[in-house]
């Protein structure tokens, strides 16, 4: 079930990114940040997180946009 909320999440998270920052973008300029953004996701494993830290929610969502904007990993 978490990877399932995770994989959820995370296509939620890319479309608002792609949407939000390259709104005018060429399809296959999406589909090249979409690709971008899928890697660098994958590399994050939330379920190594200590328990205070998991997150299934709208800040769960709000982490990975900040860490994807700011360029952190």
């Amino acid at each position: 079930m978490e990877r399932e909320t995770f994989n959820k999440i995370k296509e939620q998270a890319m479309k608002e990114v792609i949407e939000k920052f390259y709104p005018n973008a060429e399809p296959t300029q999406k589909l090249a940040i979409q690709h971008f953004l899928e890697q660098f996701l994958n590399a994050f494993r939330p379920h190594i997180l200590p328990e205070p830290y998991k997150r299934v929610d709208q800040s769960y969502t709000d982490l990975i946009m900040s860490l994807i904007i700011n360029g952190s990993s």
